[in-house]
C-alpha cells in the first residue's frame, strides 16, 4: 500500500520537474520575480526522486557480492541513459547544437540537460554497499559524518564559483537525501503526526528564507541558475521538512486505479521524454508575445498540461505497440 502512495508522490514530482524545466521569466520585468519565487516552491523533486532511490534501494542485494549486486542494479540505469543520451545529442544537433567529439565525451560522461540526474543516481548506487555498511554500525558520530557531506560540498561550490556549471553532476550534492532515504528504510521511520502542524508552519517560513536566499546569491554571484538551485541551502533545507511531513502523512495511496499512481509509474520515462515536448510546445506558441505576468502563467499552465499528456500518451502508445517489458527496458517505466 505504502508503495501506491510513493508512486503518486513520483507523480507529483514528475510535475514539478517539468514545471522546472519551463522557460523561465524574463529578468527585466515582474515575470522573473514570479518565476525565481514559484520556482522556489517546486525545489523539491530531484531531492524526493534521489530520497526514493535510496528508500527503495535493495541494499540486501549487496550482500551477494559487489558484482551480483552492480549487474541487477546498473544496466537499469545505464541502458536507458546510454540510449537517451544518443537521442538527446542527435535532436539537439538537428536544431543546431554544435556537437564536437570532445563535447560528445563530456555529455555521456556528465548527464546533457536533465540527465545528469542518472549519472548522479549511478555514483549513489556505487557508493551504496559502503553506505549500508556504515548504517550497519549504528554510529551517531558516523551518520552526522555522512550528513555534513552535502553542507561541505555546498559552501565549497559557493566559495569556489567556478566550479557551480558542474556541481549538480556529483553526487556529495545530492548525498544528504540519498543517505536519510536508506537511512528511513533501515529505521522504517514514520513520523508521528502530532508534528504535523510544527512541519508545516517550519515549511513555510523556511520557504520565505529560501526565497530571500536566492535574491542574495543572484547579487552576489549573479547566476538565476545557481539562485534558483535546487542546491542551495534554503532548498535543501526546504525540501528536507517536505520529506518529513511526507513520512508523516504519506502512508496510505488515495487509489490503486489513481492517476497519479498510473503517471508515477511512468514518471521515469516522463523524465528522459518530457523536454523533447517543451522544446515543441514552447516553439509552437513562441509567437505569442509574453508581456504581462498573466500571459507568463498562462503559458507556464499550457506548456506543463500539453508536455505532461504528450510524454504520458506517447509512453502508453509505445506499451501498446511494443509490450511494458521493451517499455522498461527502454527506461520509459
Amino acid at each position: 500500500m505504502k508503495i501506491l502512495a510513493f508512486q503518486e508522490l513520483r507523480a507529483l514530482c514528475i510535475v514539478a520537474v517539468i514545471l522546472i524545466h519551463l522557460p523561465p521569466g524574463n529578468i527585466e520585468n515582474d515575470t522573473f520575480d514570479y518565476w525565481l519565487a514559484f520556482r522556489k516552491v517546486i525545489n523539491f523533486p530531484v531531492g524526493i526522486f534521489i530520497f526514493l532511490s535510496g528508500y527503495f534501494n535493495k541494499t540486501d542485494q549487496a550482500g551477494l557480492g559487489l558484482w551480483t549486486y552492480y549487474k541487477q542494479r546498473l544496466p537499469r540505469l545505464l541502458i536507458p541513459y546510454l540510449i537517451w543520451s544518443v537521442a538527446t545529442i542527435l535532436f539537439h544537433s538537428i536544431r543546431g547544437v554544435d556537437y564536437t567529439i570532445s563535447k560528445i565525451i563530456v555529455a555521456l560522461l556528465s548527464g546533457d540537460y536533465q540527465l545528469y540526474f542518472i549519472i548522479v543516481l549511478v555514483q549513489l548506487v556505487i557508493i551504496s554497499p559502503l553506505v549500508n555498511n556504515i548504517l550497519e554500525l549504528n554510529s551517531q558520530k558516523w551518520n552526522i559524518i555522512l550528513l555534513a557531506i552535502t553542507p561541505i560540498y555546498l559552501l565549497l561550490t559557493i566559495y569556489s564559483s567556478n566550479f557551480v556549471s558542474f556541481y549538480g553532476k556529483l553526487f556529495p550534492g545530492w548525498f544528504i537525501f540519498y543517505f536519510l532515504g536508506m537511512y528511513a528504510k533501515k529505521k522504517e521511520t514514520f513520523l508521528d503526526s502530532s508534528s504535523l502542524v510544527l512541519l508545516i508552519f517550519t515549511l513555510l517560513f523556511v520557504l520565505a528564507l529560501s526565497i530571500g536566499e536566492a535574491y542574495l546569491l543572484l547579487e552576489y554571484m549573479g547566476s538565476p541558475p545557481f539562485s534558483s538551485s535546487q542546491l542551495t541551502f534554503g532548498s535543501i533545507a526546504y525540501t528536507l521538512i517536505l520529506i518529513a511531513i511526507i513520512l508523516t502523512v504519506l502512508r496510505f495511496p488515495l487509489s490503486s486505479n489513481s492517476i497519479l499512481v498510473k503517471i508515477g509509474e511512468r514518471s521515469f520515462g516522463i523524465f528522459f521524454i518530457h523536454t523533447f515536448y517543451i522544446i515543441f510546445f514552447t516553439k509552437l506558441i513562441s509567437k505569442i508575445e509574453i508581456d504581462s505576468l498573466f500571459k507568463y502563467i498562462s503559458q507556464q499552465m499550457f506548456l506543463v498540461l500539453a508536455t505532461l499528456i504528450a510524454s504520458y500518451v506517447s509512453i502508453i502508445i509505445f506499451e501498446n505497440i511494443f509490450g511494458i517489458n521493451n517499455a522498461k527496458r527502454l527506461g520509459l517505466r
